[in-house]
């Protein structure tokens, strides 16, 4: 393949960089002569795509979990210090609590049990707890009506309850699993079981950028709704209900329900539910969403009313599972600080960065691309901070980065939180493909507000990454693994793996179809060099701008077919963001 002088130059000088200084991080600007081009063709022939990569969400399940319980012991932030665990439990199959408790905390649960079974019934809620982000009295920060399902279980539950399919954790629509040889499961889950939830795909301003994003969720007492109308009521419909078929049923701590989860409002009967404790919230991610159009309707991810769908987990330390339809109250946080951010700017409050048609910019023609960018007043916001003219977009910092699923192709091994294989010891995320795999960050409908990609001629990717050449493995991947042998450096021309970083629009599997929407590439994806260290990509350089770049929502990096075998890549500290 041809090279240029300049790219070759650097090639060679490259390789005469020591061993124990090729094994540290350095920064490398990257020149657009150092492009080789190779079609954007994705080879089909056997390629193992995840369920997850695939849209698969709300995955019926497949065998038993495995985990009964799995208390978070760590804030739910996106980007933990170390990799998460679920901490999986064994699973008592003649009982839903896999430890009894003991008398005091029996009278301890009684006594609960009876405060919430005697309080009295709400017939209407109050104007404040109606709250939704389209009200004019909406504040950021202020607490959101909401209903909330779960999904997962652990075994005894789904047994208990077949056959209605709760689905899997690992089965999840953000593809946060790590993945190995043999089917996934519970164990292979890198979140803490009982601090994430899914969000339905109706409002762009919630399931835009949701993967990854974090929610504050607390409990409301009271008549399950549809919409906003307080009179359109759930209707207890199916008996026999949960409750009918187990009402002395107990969760993983050994609670039973307080009461059947129904009432009579006007001679009809009304789903109910009853919270253990109304003050009490939740800090929870999203690792999954909940599609209106699945391979039939699912009214309650339809809205008009946010939906999310809690695990099993999460969902019972607010009220007891019994109850499967709760009314909740959320808010949106920054996943770092859990500070709130403003609902109605979507995914661009939730990632901590600004949108290109933000309320305080519109979008113009202006560069000579034919790209827009932000413009205030008439003028380009050339006089602007710092960090308003780069617009970052993080994409992997620490791991997986808020408002980002992950998509793996050709793929064998996937570590979500690879611990102490990022920048400085910290966490990366790494993936072991054939040749023509690659790993895929997308953020979920951000085409539509936040355009990632959008800005000016100066726009750019730059990551951390290391490849590896991995010897024979054990069939099961460890997120504390130290690094494989072989450590790549900057490499000749004749040892370097081809890799390619390439950005285009990707959509989630449609059920309606039973496909996934063609990729559209932006420009064409480019051949860099370095594999230890850090990269910067113009999108110039693919060439990428324009409608496509606004219109793109995805990033990832190949492993071309060239390349010798499979290789590790680990990737850390991406982001997207303007240097000119």
């Amino acid at each position: 393949m041809p090279v240029s002088a300049r790219a070759l130059v650097a090639l060679v000088a490259s390789a005469a960089i020591s061993a124990a200084a090729a094994a540290r991080p350095r920064d490398h600007d990257y020149g657009p002569d150092y492009v080789d081009y190779e079609p954007l063709v994705e080879d089909k022939s056997n390629a193992r795509e995840s369920r997850a990569a695939r849209g698969g969400a709300r995955s019926s399940p497949l065998g038993d979990d495995r985990n009964a319980r799995a208390p978070s012991s760590a804030p739910g932030a996106f980007a933990p210090s170390t990799a998460p665990s679920p901490g999986p439990s064994s699973d008592d199959a003649s009982a839903f609590a896999p430890d009894a408790p003991d008398e005091a905390t029996l009278r301890a649960f009684e006594a609960e049990r009876a405060r919430v079974a005697s309080a009295p019934v709400v017939r209407r809620y109050a104007a404040a707890t109606m709250r939704s982000m389209d009200d004019s009295e909406y504040r950021p920060g202020d607490w959101l009506l909401g209903r909330a399902t779960y999904f997962d279980a652990p075994a005894s539950w789904k047994r208990a309850f077949a056959p209605h399919a709760f689905g899997d954790l690992h089965g999840n629509g953000c593809g946060f699993v790590n993945k190995h040889e043999g089917l996934e499961s519970n164990a292979d889950f890198p979140f803490p079981l009982d601090a994430v939830a899914a969000v339905a795909d109706f409002d762009s301003r919630l399931f835009e950028g949701a993967c990854g994003s974090c929610f504050e969720i607390r409990c409301v007492t009271g008549p399950v709704l549809w919409s906003y109308d307080q009179d359109d009521r759930v209707r207890y419909t199916d008996p026999p209900g949960f409750f009918e078929r187990a009402p002395n049923a107990t969760d993983t701590t050994g609670r039973a329900v307080p009461k059947r989860n129904a009432e009579s409002f006007d001679g009809v009967e009304a789903e109910y539910a009853r919270c253990w404790n109304t003050s009490r919230s939740l800090f929870v991610t999203v690792v999954d969403k909940c599609p209106c159009e699945y391979f039939y309707e699912q009214r309650v991810c339809c809205g008009p009313m946010p939906h999310f769908d809690l695990s099993y987990y999460a969902h019972e330390k607010l009220a007891h599972p019994i109850q499967g339809k709760i009314m909740i109250q959320f808010r949106p946080v920054a996943c770092g600080s859990r500070a709130p951010v403003d609902a109605r700017l979507g995914a661009a409050a939730r990632m901590e960065t600004r949108a290109v048609g933000s309320e305080d910019g519109v979008l113009s023609r202006a560069d000579r691309s034919g790209q827009r960018v932000a413009r205030v007043g008439g003028s380009r916001k050339d006089g602007s901070r710092k960090d308003e003219r780069r617009r970052p977009v993080v994409v992997f910092e620490n791991g997986p980065a808020p408002g980002w699923l992950l998509g793996a192709y050709g793929d064998r091994f996937l570590t979500v939180f690879a611990r102490g294989r990022g920048v400085g010891g910290g966490n990366a995320t790494c993936v072991t493909v054939r040749p023509g795999g690659r790993l895929l960050a997308r953020c979920e409908r951000c085409e539509d507000r936040l355009k990632p990609f959008a800005g000016n001629d100066g726009r750019v990717v730059t990551f951390w990454i290391n490849v590896t050449k991995p010897h024979a493995r054990e069939s099961r991947i460890e997120a504390s693994s130290a690094p494989p042998p072989q450590p790549c450096v900057d490499m000749t021309l004749s040892l370097s793996p081809p890799l390619y970083l390439g950005v285009s629009k990707t959509g989630a599997f449609d059920f309606r179809v039973g496909a996934a929407p063609e990729e559209l590439a932006c420009g064409t994806k480019t051949r860099f060099f370095y594999c230890a260290g850090r990269v910067v990509v113009p999108l110039a350089a693919l060439p990428c701008g324009g409608a496509a770049a606004e219109d793109a929502n995805s990033v990832y990096v190949e492993l071309g077919r060239g390349a010798e075998g499979e290789h590790e890549i680990c990737l850390d500290d991406m982001r997207i963001e303007s240097i000119g």
